[in-house]
């Protein structure tokens, strides 16, 4: 029961900072410079990963930066978060959508089985007191044959841990999840026995783009340098990994 309490006091807590994020973000959906390149990498990453799809979904979606970014891509997309005051801005930004922005912690998603065809979470699996009970949701409104495409920060990788090391060192500290990330072995077990493939992304120029500094052009040359790095698949050093999942028909 202690424990119980204690995890819904840390949802409350997430919440809030969702909350509170949504309202700092109000005009940035739409990233600028530095931070517009680095997803445009990202989001470009995914998109890869779900060929043949088209009705989508985005678990965790806040405030709408990819879902934006899929709307472009897929026939139809859907997006779920525990914020409502993010799905507010997220709507703003999706042109072809209304309506198909929900509520949810993802325990219980409000959807049919088998309604959707490709999955997707972003930087989601650490703020989440039961990853497995989503992941879980997940499969339940996967079809058979759907992709679900997660994307995490890689707790394994060394130039991750020296760089937020040097974060906490100087006071900048931007890990603010209660919860904690997990290595991409512990998220291949919940998902099971499905056809998995993990490969690493590269996050270089990750902790300069996140600044959102100015000058697109040359952030697009910088990033070069993350796509290069990202196809040598170096766990060890790359700042993310991506996990895309088949599901058993």
């Amino acid at each position: 029961m202690k424990s119980e309490r204690r995890i819904n006091r840390l949802k409350a807590k997430e919440r809030a900072e969702s909350d509170a994020y949504a309202e700092r973000m109000q005009a940035c959906v739409s990233a600028e410079g530095s931070r517009a390149e680095l997803y445009n990498f990202h989001f470009g990453q995914i998109v890869d990963c779900l060929p043949n799809c088209s009705m989508i979904l985005e678990v965790g979606c806040g405030i709408g930066e990819l879902t934006v970014y899929l709307e472009k891509h897929f026939e139809s997309v859907c997006g779920v978060d525990s914020s409502h005051k993010s799905l507010v801005v997220a709507q703003r930004g999706l042109k072809k959508a209304p309506g198909c922005l929900y509520v949810s912690e993802g325990e219980r998603l409000p959807f049919a089985d088998a309604r959707f065809d490709g999955i997707v979470l972003r930087g989601v699996i650490h703020h989440l007191p039961y990853p497995d009970q989503v992941l879980n949701e997940c499969m339940r409104v996967l079809k058979p044959g759907g992709k679900l495409v997660i994307f995490e920060g890689n707790i394994d990788s060394i130039y991750r841990k020296l760089v937020l090391g040097l974060s906490v060192f100087l006071g900048m500290n931007t890990e603010t999840s209660p919860f904690n990330h997990r290595p991409a072995s512990e998220i291949l077990q919940m998902i099971g026995g499905n056809e998995n493939r993990v490969r690493s992304v590269s996050g270089l120029m990750a902790p300069v783009c996140l600044l959102g500094l100015p000058g697109r052009s040359i952030w697009r040359c910088l990033i070069g340098f993350d796509r290069l790095m990202s196809a040598v698949n170096w766990p060890i050093f790359n700042w993310y990994y991506l996990i895309e999942s088949t599901k058993s028909h």
